[in-house]
């Protein structure tokens, strides 16, 4: 049996073994720590709101029924990425976070098919630390302001 819980502060994965053996690892962050450790690395940038800006959300977020359709109603798209990176040269360039090997949601390998064919980048970016999460996407926005504009 697995279940990931919170000791003195930090989150941990128990797992007990069938033998009743107690192990205790430390947890991969949340999808939402790494997205918030990116807005944080991005803020920081010099170029930020000078050559590019983002906006971010959490489409992923639970909500109760009527939230869930207000948000629909108001143009929420399912499997919507996570972060928008809008860049001086008129370019938008899309990011998807996944913690480790998290797999994508049902709706969002379609959503990010249809942005592409209009020809939209969107980048999955896979991380395991908040670290390697800022490293991940600073890279990208590097590279976008490499490019020459249109």
């Amino acid at each position: 049996m697995r279940q990931t819980t919170r000791i003195n502060g930090a989150r941990v994965v128990l797992t007990t073994s069938k033998a009743g053996k107690l192990t205790m690892k430390p947890a991969l962050p949340t999808e939402d720590d790494l997205q918030a450790a990116q807005v944080a690395a991005l803020r920081r940038h010099p170029a930020f709101n000078k050559a590019f800006t983002f906006a971010a959300d959490m489409n992923a977020e639970r909500r109760g029924p009527k939230a869930r359709a207000k948000a629909m109603r108001t143009g929420m798209m399912a499997g919507e990425p996570d972060v928008r990176l809008y860049f001086s040269s008129g370019r938008l360039v899309l990011v998807e976070n996944k913690v480790g090997k998290a797999r994508m949601q049902p709706s969002q390998e379609p959503r990010h098919a249809v942005l592409r064919r209009l020809g939209f980048p969107v980048h999955v970016l896979r991380a395991e630390s908040e670290e390697e999460a800022e490293r991940l996407m600073l890279d990208i926005v590097e590279d976008e302001l490499k490019r020459p504009a249109a």
